[in-house]
């Protein structure tokens, strides 16, 4: 879905800010470590302490648009458990917008993103999307909820990567790249694998041709990565 413009709000001070969606990524899948839930179960959790539908988190999250109101963003650190409200936006300056104008440093700090994210692509692709032998290591040790434990891996495996985006951000949190790297994280990795996991998912891939191959969401995934770091690297 295309993103709209982001609204524009005028803070206390005087100063213009728009919704931070990088930051509020960070946050919301702290909340929802926190919850132990999975991503639907957290968009409905937000939504309905905050009054509003699971769509419209849905979007937020997926950069479609923003909260209407500062109110809102307010409601929104409360429910999430950020316990100041700013670090959910972000003052609106003119931006580096211009391609390949990175310094060596800011070029290694995208490598650096692009490579963890990479691995995590990588191990998707070589365990048949968390499934297969994968999924049935998994079953041996918990076999009365074998999903909520692969669930759990990958959960750890996505912590790396946004750990690593936290420790570029002193280098790149100034350029768009960065806003892009994190967005790809918190978004389409996760539909990689979400509501994907299991064995019957990728076996009814194979007949069902509306439904994509791990290869596919791979190729899908690793291209899309690959169109964020060639316009900067």
């Amino acid at each position: 879905m295309k993103s709209s413009a982001p609204r524009i709000f005028k803070l206390d001070d005087g100063k213009e800010a728009r919704f931070y969606y990088t930051s509020f990524c960070d946050a919301f899948n702290s909340y929802k470590e926190t919850k132990h839930l999975k991503i639907s179960e957290a968009e409905e959790a937000l939504a309905e302490a905050i009054h509003v539908s699971s769509d419209a988190v849905h979007n937020w999250r997926s950069k479609s648009n923003g909260p209407n109101s500062l109110a809102m963003v307010k409601s929104i650190a409360a429910a999430i458990g950020v316990s100041d409200w700013t670090m959910l936006v972000k003052e609106v300056k003119e931006e580096n917008t211009e391609m390949n104008k990175l310094s060596d440093l800011q070029m290694q700090s995208v490598k650096t993103a692009y490579d963890s994210i990479v691995d995590f692509l990588n191990e998707f692709c070589h365990t048949d999307g968390f499934t297969g032998d994968f999924w049935f290591k998994f079953n041996e040790n918990n076999p009365k909820d074998t999903t909520g434990a692969v669930y759990d891996y990958i959960e750890g495996r996505l912590s790396i990567v946004h750990d690593t985006l936290r420790k570029e951000y002193l280098f790149l949190h100034d350029l768009p790249v960065y806003e892009e790297l994190c967005e790809f994280a918190y978004n389409d990795l996760y539909d990689t694998f979400n509501e994907k996991i299991g064995p019957n998912y990728r076996l009814a891939a194979i007949d069902d041709d509306n439904i994509p191959t791990t290869y596919e969401d791979f190729m899908k995934a690793y291209n899309r990565l690959n169109e964020i770091a060639e316009k900067w690297v």
